[in-house]
């Protein structure tokens, strides 16, 4: 027969019902999840209180040939950015241009 100091000190073997979410640490659960994915709507739609999705929206827009003011102002928009484009790239090739000859002028030698 065993003392009372012995099965005190006796390791028991019993089971704890363990989650997998109480295993993996908080942080490492956070980075898991995924944000949901940004849905862009027609500007044009919302002018009018409707929010339609842009995606594969073009054709099929009731209000694709609106001019109420607030439409003529995204149609101004687009004309606006479709130009600011234009002139960002016709920038970045003038760039490259000046400094392909400034390598042709100091070819060999230094300034």
């Amino acid at each position: 027969m065993k003392t009372m100091g012995e099965m005190i000190c006796e390791p028991q073997a019993t089971t704890i019902p363990i989650s997998l979410y109480q295993l993996i640490p908080s942080f490492a659960a956070t980075t898991i999840r995924e944000e949901p994915k940004k849905v862009y709507y027609c500007q044009r739609c919302l002018n009018h209180n409707r929010a339609e999705p842009r995606k594969n929206h073009k054709c099929d827009c009731p209000f694709a040939k609106c001019s109420c003011f607030k439409c003529s102002l995204v149609e101004k928009r687009r004309r606006l950015n479709l130009q600011l484009h234009e002139l960002e790239g016709d920038v970045e090739k003038k760039d490259v241009n000046d400094d392909d000859e400034d390598r042709s002028r100091n070819k060999g030698g230094y300034q």
